[in-house]
């Protein structure tokens, strides 16, 4: 079984694969030195996302353009200053979904004029995980934007005596988000348990109107392919002009809804967004 950790020889042998063997670093400070950018991959994180600020802070201090795979932290506190480090050192940073960009899912938004303006979607994820509730959260965004009001969530409630929640611990998961939109649109986001569904790799949506429903294809790996690809034009387009391609409250936005969906599940209530990032967070940071 792959764990984390060091792996001797590995960094090595990746390097093989390049015609231009690029050198092998020991350090993160050995890292940021003469580079166009970085790339920090999500398979870095044990604990989900925790060390992330850690292995981001030398290089937004840097001023080396960033992209930090999902999920982009492990709370929004950590979120929070990582925007804080770009902005204080000028410093692009990146996050995306692959569900934020594939075809299949534009290619379905854009059938929402059949039925009229919806107003409920459902969106099946993956799994429990903060990059997999982040990827079903992408999904719900893409399809009907941003500016999420409140959240509501059932689940089992976490046990007090957890400090901190990962990917190993089964007593804190957001199963069912919903989200309530300012215009009195909802969006659910259904955190699925892998063992009861066959198509667990793929994501779906649906929607409804007064005039109908649509339901999309499935969107997972085959689909990711197109998401990916504009990914890394939008990662290019960042260290070409050395601005940020994605406005930073649109990254930030998924770890508020996460955080208010933690209180929303510990103290059964509807918890506002500007309860956990503030009123003028979200123009801040845009």
């Amino acid at each position: 079984l792959l764990q984390y950790g060091t792996y001797p020889g590995r960094a090595v042998a990746f390097s093989e694969t390049f015609v231009t063997k690029p050198e092998v670093c020991h350090s993160i400070e050995e890292t940021v030195r003469d580079i166009d950018g970085a790339f920090i991959a999500d398979s870095s994180s044990p604990k989900d996302g925790a060390d992330h600020l850690a292995l981001a802070k030398p290089f937004l201090e840097s001023g080396i353009p960033l992209f930090v795979d999902k999920p982009f932290a492990a709370t929004l506190a950590d979120a929070l200053e990582m925007v804080r480090l770009a902005q204080a050192y000028k410093t692009p940073l990146m996050n995306a979904s692959l569900l934020s960009y594939t075809a299949v899912g534009d290619f379905f938004r854009r059938r929402f004029e059949e039925i009229g303006q919806p107003g409920f979607l459902t969106v099946k994820g993956v799994g429990f995980t903060n990059g997999a509730v982040g990827h079903g959260l992408a999904l719900a965004l893409a399809m009907f934007g941003f500016g999420v009001e409140s959240v509501e969530c059932m689940g089992a409630t976490p046990d007090p005596a957890i400090g901190h929640w990962n990917r190993a611990s089964r007593d804190y998961r957001l199963e069912h988000i919903l989200l309530h939109y300012p215009d009195g649109r909802q969006a659910i986001v259904m955190n699925t348990d892998h063992r009861w569904y066959p198509q667990t790799s793929e994501f779906y949506c649906s929607v409804y109107s007064r005039q109908g429903a649509l339901h999309s294809p499935g969107i997972g790996d085959r689909e990711f392919l197109t998401g990916g690809t504009a990914i890394i034009n939008l990662f290019k387009q960042m260290i070409d002009t050395k601005q940020p391609p994605i406005p930073y409250s649109h990254i930030l936005e998924p770890f508020a809804i996460i955080e208010a969906a933690r209180i929303a599940q510990k103290e059964r209530r509807r918890v506002m967004l500007s309860e956990v990032w503030g009123e003028k967070t979200n123009e801040e940071c845009a």
